[in-house]
């Protein structure tokens, strides 16, 4: 090999150190980006999920509110179902007499 070959050969490492070094950098910056992006994704997936766990408590409130309306609209159905009876059963007697 001649001067010239290992100067061309010295010189083809420093660029090839200088292109690893950049190459090095870029990916650290492509790094940082995408830990920021998964970072903002990660707090906009917890707070959806803090949300959905607000409208289920909201929901099983609600269901309860149902549940209980239900049953003092069936009670009173059954009062006034029984009120009817008695007042019908008075008449019948009333006009038997």
């Amino acid at each position: 090999m001649s001067a010239d070959d290992i100067a061309n050969l010295w010189s083809a490492i420093k660029e090839l150190r200088v292109g690893q070094t950049d190459m090095g950098r870029v990916l650290a910056r492509i790094e940082m980006l995408l830990s920021e992006r998964c970072s903002t994704r990660a707090h906009m997936h917890q707070s959806l999920a803090d949300q959905v766990q607000a409208l289920a408590l909201r929901l099983t409130a609600l269901e309860r509110a149902q549940v209980r309306t239900s049953v003092i609209v069936g009670i009173g159905s059954a009062l006034a179902s029984a009120v009817a009876m008695a007042v019908v059963g008075a008449l019948v007697r009333g006009w038997m007499r």
